[in-house]
C-alpha cells in the first residue's frame, strides 16, 4: 500500500508543478534501485530489477506519467552512488526516486551546440 501511495503522490507533485509553471517544464523522473554491499555478485542487477519491479507495479495499479511531460528513467546503481547507508547495508535495499526538471527547448530555436561557433583558432 506505501508503493501505491508514493506513487500517487508523485504524481501529484507532477501534476501541481505543471500547473505552477503554467505548463513551460518538463520533468525527468528517475527510478533509481539501490543494493547492499554484501558480496551478492548481480547486485548490479537486482537494484535495476528493485527500480524496473516499482515502475511496471505503478502501471498495473495505472499510476503513469504523461510522455508529453515526463520522461522516466528506470536505472540501477547497484553498491555505488551517493546517499547511502554505510553503517546498516540493509538500508541499501531501496529506491530512489528523483524529479528533475528539463527546460523546453522551441523547436525554432537553436540548441546550445547549434549556437556556438568554433574560432579560428580552435580549428588550428
Amino acid at each position: 500500500m506505501m508503493l501505491d501511495a508514493a506513487g500517487q503522490q508523485l504524481q501529484e507533485v507532477i501534476v501541481n508543478a505543471q500547473r505552477q509553471t503554467r505548463g513551460n517544464l518538463k520533468y525527468l523522473i528517475v527510478i533509481e534501485g539501490m543494493a547492499s554491499n554484501d558480496g551478492y555478485r548481480l547486485n548490479w542487477e537486482l537494484s535495476y530489477n528493485r527500480a524496473r519491479a516499482v515502475y511496471e507495479f505503478w502501471k498495473s495499479k495505472r499510476i503513469g506519467f504523461d510522455p508529453a511531460i515526463c520522461e522516466v528513467i528506470v536505472s540501477g546503481s547497484g553498491i555505488e552512488g551517493v546517499g547511502r547507508d554505510t553503517i546498516e547495508q540493509v538500508n541499501n535495499q531501496r529506491i530512489l526516486v528523483q524529479i528533475l526538471p528539463k527546460h523546453r527547448q522551441r523547436v525554432d530555436q537553436p540548441t546550445p551546440a547549434q549556437s556556438i561557433k568554433p574560432s579560428k583558432a580552435s580549428m588550428k
